[in-house]
């Protein structure tokens, strides 16, 4: 690493190695260089070999807006192997993880006596709380970094404190927060038995959180404000988002125009031409984000509605999700319809043929669409998204959220296509959704 000789305040930051939580992580430091400070950005050899599989295509500081990038082993180092870890066994995985990337960033941080410029702080995922116990062994400020809501932080700080009682059933009141059904918690707090093992990580972030220096927020007080006012008074709350690229929001860095890293490739060819032909707000985007996994026969109802909307859509299905569709869809693709594999979301969520987001409501998806003024049709899979959803429909009143059949796991193309045309034939508009989260 590259050393310096002045006195600037040098920050590490260590990116859990998801899609999810890269772009937030990245996207703060990004402002914590534009305010002077040095940082040095942390992630997996595993990660490494994704994004760059040969050395030529190495990054340096100049491409992600003077941030330095250091890569260490997750004792895996290899993306495939990773997947099958996680498919055979997770929690063996998360114990091997933890164990091995402890010892790496230890080893790293031995290293950084001899830098001209010291580290003092070290960001982390909140996923990630033995973090906190490294950054005390060398005498560093821990701040930890949720890349879920305010709210969603608040229901599993209140699980772990007993507060709220597992599994959820029925109604639960929520300090800050509206009345909640089972359905509008994350799944792991009603469906305890299924997501057992991601509950543990979850409810583990709390353990030595008054501990860390700061806790930072991808969200802001307008947005959560009620939510912020219930959450402990010991932990140093800080609301740093929405944490999007620079020329998505306030234009203050003329570069920021991208997040820099991405596990999936974006297809760039003709989504842009392809937009442009558009009339403004006449384009239904749909995406269920980077891990979701509809199951087969929900990716038929939504490719069956999809067949017979008089709206144009553009539709991401990761390549692994293809064979779920019915036979000959792509093959057969209408006219007014665009299938991609991944995309720059932002880049399409802010064009102005788009008229409606159907999403998963991860928080980051969440985030882009408010902040590029599209409502929402909501359609939660697993995880924080329901809540998200709630929030969405029932405070913001940004969009609607569809509703499942009797089986309660599935959701009817006819239902699918009336929240579609309730959104973008009688609907909410930007002006409604700016006035929601600002006024």
């Amino acid at each position: 690493m590259e050393r310096q000789s002045d006195h600037q305040a040098h920050i590490i930051s260590f990116l859990f190695p998801a899609q999810g939580h890269i772009n937030p992580n990245l996207q703060f430091c990004k402002r914590l260089v534009a305010k002077g400070l040095k940082v040095t950005l942390i992630t997996t050899i595993s990660i490494r070999n994704t994004i760059y599989p040969s050395k030529s295509q190495m990054p340096d500081e100049s491409d992600l807006s003077g941030i330095n990038i250091e890569f260490i082993s997750d004792g895996f180092n290899d993306a495939k192997k990773v997947a099958a870890q996680i498919a055979e066994d997770i929690d063996a995985y998360l114990e091997l993880f933890k164990v091995a990337v402890m010892q790496s960033l230890i080893k790293f941080l031995q290293t950084t006596g001899e830098w001209d410029c010291q580290p003092k702080v070290i960001v982390y995922d909140s996923n990630m709380p033995w973090i906190q116990d490294v950054a005390d062994q060398f005498g560093l400020y821990g701040a930890a970094f949720f890349t879920a809501s305010c709210a969603v932080a608040n229901i599993f700080h209140l699980a772990n404190e007993g507060v709220v009682k597992l599994p959820v059933e029925g109604q639960v009141s929520v300090p800050g927060m509206p009345l909640l059904e089972s359905k509008d918690v994350p799944s792991s707090l009603h469906e305890v038995t299924c997501y057992s093992i991601i509950l543990k990580l979850l409810l583990s972030q709390f353990d030595n959180l008054s501990r860390a220096k700061w806790v930072l927020f991808s969200s802001f007080d307008q947005l959560e404000g009620e939510v912020l006012k219930t959450l402990p008074s010991q932990w140093a709350i800080k609301t740093i988002g929405p944490t999007i690229p620079s020329m998505y929001l306030d234009k203050r860095l003329n570069t920021d125009r991208d997040y820099g890293l991405y596990l999936l490739k974006p297809d760039e060819g003709t989504t842009k031409a392809w937009l442009n032909a558009k009339k403004e707000g006449s384009v239904l985007y749909i995406s269920f984000g980077s891990l979701a996994n509809l199951s087969e026969e929900q990716a038929q109802e939504v490719a069956y509605a999809l067949k017979t909307i008089k709206h144009s859509f553009i539709w991401v299905v990761r390549e692994p999700e293809r064979k779920k569709l019915p036979t000959d869809f792509i093959e057969n693709l209408p006219d007014n319809g665009l299938i991609l594999s991944w995309c720059s979301q932002l880049e399409v969520l802010n064009h102005s043929a788009i008229g409606c987001f159907l999403t998963h409501c991860g928080w980051n998806s969440v985030l882009e669409a408010l902040s590029a003024g599209v409502p929402m049709v909501a359609m939660p899979q697993w995880m924080d998204q329901p809540t998200n959803a709630k929030y969405v429909e029932d405070v913001w009143k940004v969009g609607i959220r569809v509703k499942t059949n009797q089986s309660g796991k599935v959701i009817p193309r006819d239902e699918i296509n009336h929240c579609i045309s309730q959104v973008m034939d009688e609907g909410t508009t930007k002006r409604d959704i700016e006035h929601s989260c600002h006024g």
